[in-house]
C-alpha cells in the first residue's frame, strides 16, 4: 500500500470522526441555542416598545400610523374635489 493511500484514508476517517462528534455536539447545542434567541428577541421586542413608550427612541407600538398634517397644509377643497366652473 502506497503511502499516498494511507493518507487519503486517514483523512476519510478522520473527517467521518469529525463529523459525528460534530452532530452530536449539534444536537445537544441547537435546543439551547433556539431557546435563548427567542427568550432574547422577547426580550428586544420590550426593550423598544419601552423605550418608544416614553419616546425615547420612536417606538413602533407608539408612533401614530399617518403622519399629521402641518397647519400650513392646504385643505381639500369641499364639493368632492368635482370640477366647478365659475358662476357668473
Amino acid at each position: 500500500m502506497s503511502l499516498k493511500r494511507i493518507v487519503l484514508r486517514y483523512i476519510i476517517v478522520t473527517l467521518f470522526v469529525a463529523s459525528s462528534s460534530a452532530m452530536q455536539l449539534l444536537r445537544a447545542v441547537v435546543p439551547y441555542a433556539l431557546s435563548y434567541s427567542t427568550l432574547l428577541f422577547a426580550q428586544m421586542i420590550a426593550v423598544v416598545s419601552i423605550l418608544g413608550l416614553f419616546q425615547i427612541i420612536p417606538g413602533v407600538n407608539w408612533a401614530p400610523s399617518w403622519p399629521r398634517p402641518s397647519p400650513r397644509t392646504p385643505s381639500i377643497p369641499s364639493g368632492g374635489g368635482r370640477f366647478h366652473p365659475p358662476s357668473s
